[in-house]
């Protein structure tokens, strides 16, 4: 994720939001209050959708940059008063930092944005997400994930002491070899490699050294 976040406040102009957009070349901006924490977002969408014409969606935010240059349209003009929080999208989908790239990538997908914010417990922004982020991580290298990985199974607390697993990474998937005491510290080892960014797939070859028998006492 990103920790440099532009962001504006809840009584940012209208115009001051849209330079910013325009500036940066970005489709939304997080609105922090005083403290930090999150309380909506104003996105291109926002802009154009309230004062484009009966909530039509139009696609040229370069028409509010005619606003900035002197040639705004009769709507650009009417709102040139108004602030972010009186246009921004209150309910707004977000990430947790220690959220793995899959979980940020559904959510995405599912509220169809572009940008998810990342907030902590007490919702304060530390930082954004975007597609371009995710499609990154998507690219590490085979070595990269091998050593991560490498690394989640020699740690105690995300793997069980008593297996002994290596991994072999090719394009992506994730191939496990090696012995384990039960089922679920194979289960608990493929939720820990799985959550590593890049892995695309675990491929499970370990072999259960005490499994459980239908009907055991």
């Amino acid at each position: 994720m990103s920790h440099d976040v532009i962001t504006v406040t809840p009584d940012t102009s209208l115009k001051a939001a849209v330079q910013r957009l325009l500036e940066r070349d970005i489709s939304g901006l997080p609105v922090v209050d005083s403290t930090g924490r999150l309380v909506g977002v104003v996105t291109e969408a926002d802009v154009m959708t309230k004062w484009a014409g009966g909530g039509r969606r139009h696609r040229a935010l370069t028409l509010v940059a005619a606003h900035l240059t002197g040639h705004d349209p009769a709507w650009v003009r009417r709102a040139s008063g108004l602030t972010a929080a009186e246009i921004m999208t209150s309910a707004v989908a977000t990430a947790r930092p220690d959220d793995d790239v899959r979980t940020a990538a559904r959510v995405m997908l599912e509220r169809n944005v572009k940008r998810l914010p990342v907030v902590d417990e007490d919702r304060r922004l530390a930082g954004i997400v975007s597609r371009q982020d995710l499609l990154h991580a998507f690219v590490r290298s085979d070595s990269t994930i091998e050593e991560e990985i490498s690394r989640v199974l020699t740690d105690p607390t995300r793997s069980p002491e008593t297996a002994h697993v290596w991994a072999v990474v090719r394009d992506g998937i994730v191939h496990l070899t090696g012995y384990a005491d039960f089922p679920a510290d194979v289960d608990a080892i493929i939720g820990a490699t799985s959550k590593v960014d890049g892995v695309v797939a675990v491929h499970n070859q370990i072999v259960v050294r005490r499994p459980i028998t239908v009907g055991a006492s």
